[in-house]
């Protein structure tokens, strides 16, 4: 019974001394983060320091955060409720074997604010959980969220992105070979809105693939000035009725004129197409003969045993401020009118 009893507090007295090491440790390495941002020209502002996790853990509990900084032309500000730093011990054992940082993680709402030239955006972040690995030459970031809207007033932009998770690559001081910022990730949904964009369902799966080259000597000049985006694939299904269509991009974009040239590639188009022209709208804007004939080059003979093979379409499309070339307002209303609006 007393050697229990002594086991006892020789733990407690363990654990004590652990989580005191851990949170003196972490109030350290954020001492010298605010200094960094300092240096940086970077404001930021902390409301509460609060030491929290014992006695199966460590962490601490920041809350009302705020910073902003500018470099030319680019602002970025962003503020936070609350934000959590650290774990369970099991946390601080696995990030420390596999030399990651320690976890942050905001239940709470994350405001980003960007605006560059009287352009704007700003992202609302939440359930954020976010943990970075620092290499010789670049840092990697893992990132979670439950859910992120963002809006664009001077470019009438919204939306919203649901369960979004990936990796974030960064560089500060790039060679002209090397990415200086890249980005690998998913989100469930996307909900999209915009006049020009006749997007009336969310897309589904969406999957992003894309770099900006170090064509400047540091990351903020790359975000700044006139540089080449590198999208290796944007894709997702587009859900049309009872189908969905997959559809993916790829190509170079100037930034941040939006010019450049892009490869449109649909796969699992046939269902889609058939039930468009069944659509009220089509068999109005169309012929019956060019009807007849559409529909004749999509259903496959009913003789046939198998159902021909269905080949991707593809298709070049070059773009200019962002939008596709020769794409004028009738044209949009046109396609609009084509697609299926949400119940």
């Amino acid at each position: 019974m007393t050697l229990t009893l002594g086991l006892l507090v020789a733990l407690t007295l363990l654990d004590v001394w652990a989580y005191r090491l851990a949170t003196k440790h972490m109030e350290h390495q954020l001492a010298l983060f605010q200094e960094n941002c300092r240096s940086n020209a970077i404001t930021l502002s902390i409301g509460h320091v609060t030491p929290q996790g014992w006695p199966f853990g460590a962490g601490l509990s920041l809350s009302h955060i705020q910073f902003h900084t500018q470099h030319d032309a680019l602002q970025i500000g962003g503020a936070s409720t609350s934000v959590q730093l650290g774990g369970s011990w099991a946390t601080w054992l696995l990030n420390a074997l596999q030399h990651r940082s320690l976890p942050l993680l905001s239940n709470g709402e994350t405001i980003l604010r960007f605006v560059a030239h009287e352009r704007d955006l700003t992202i609302h972040l939440h359930k954020l959980h976010l943990t970075s690995k620092r290499h010789a030459t670049h840092s990697t970031a893992a990132l979670s969220l439950g859910d992120a809207r963002f809006t664009s007033e001077q470019a009438e932009l919204s939306g919203a992105l649901n369960t979004l998770s990936g990796k974030i690559y960064w560089n500060t001081h790039p060679s002209l070979t090397d990415s200086a910022l890249a980005i690998d990730l998913k989100a469930l949904q996307l909900h999209l809105n915009h006049p020009n964009i006749p997007l009336h369902h969310p897309l589904t799966q969406l999957h992003v693939v894309a770099a900006l080259p170090g064509c400047h000597p540091f990351l903020l000049d790359t975000l700044t000035k006139s540089c080449i985006l590198r999208l290796h694939e944007l894709s997702a299904d587009l859900p049309l009725l009872d189908s969905s269509p997959h559809v993916s991009l790829g190509g170079k974009i100037s930034i941040p004129e939006g010019d450049g040239a892009v490869t449109l590639q649909v796969t699992h188009w046939r269902n889609s197409a058939l039930q468009i022209l069944e659509r009220p709208e089509a068999q109005q804007q169309l012929s019956p003969a060019m009807l007849e004939f559409f529909q004749r080059a999509l259903t496959p003979p009913s003789s046939s045993v198998t159902i021909p093979t269905e080949r991707p379409l593809s298709m070049s499309v070059a773009l200019s401020h962002g939008l596709p070339t020769g794409l004028n307002a009738e044209k949009l209303r046109m396609i609009q009118r084509f697609l299926p609006h949400t119940p």
